[in-house]
């Protein structure tokens, strides 16, 4: 009975080495095509966009009004997700693919870069200790 065993162990392992093994020749062979190479670096770069731009206006939001203003910046940014994303579904089927990732893409960078600037205008700035040396108090 313990060679059964220890042959099933040996088998066991030698499947899953196995498996390993060719599902990283698939990869090799999926990213060997020049168009899923740049899709996947899209998909890449955008998610490092998105993921930077989150922790960002979370700093942001934390500074300004602690964690209250981040749970409501977290709840504004999934909602309209949510809202919008049956919309969307609606549109795959008649809209091609990589037309519609990049107008969503594309989109979300322009309410980024909106955000950023409202942000930029309405932050308070700190005083510099440079404007105190030259303006002496009396």
């Amino acid at each position: 009975m313990t060679g059964r065993a220890d042959g099933t162990k040996r088998l066991r392992r030698a499947g899953r080495a196995g498996a390993g093994a060719d599902q990283w020749g698939a990869l090799r062979d999926v990213l060997r095509l020049p168009d899923v190479r740049r899709l996947e670096l899209g998909w890449g770069l955008s998610l490092v966009g998105f993921f930077a731009s989150t922790i960002a206006l979370f700093v942001y939001a934390f500074d300004e009004g602690g964690a209250t203003l981040v749970a409501i910046y977290g709840v504004a940014r999934a909602a309209p997700g949510a809202i919008v994303t049956p919309a969307l579904l609606g549109l795959t089927h008649r809209v091609p693919a990589d037309r519609l990732l990049r107008a969503t893409t594309g989109a979300r960078a322009a309410l980024v870069a909106l955000a950023g600037a409202a942000a930029a205008r309405f932050t308070r700035r700190p005083q510099s200790c440079s404007r105190s040396r030259r303006f002496p108090r009396h």
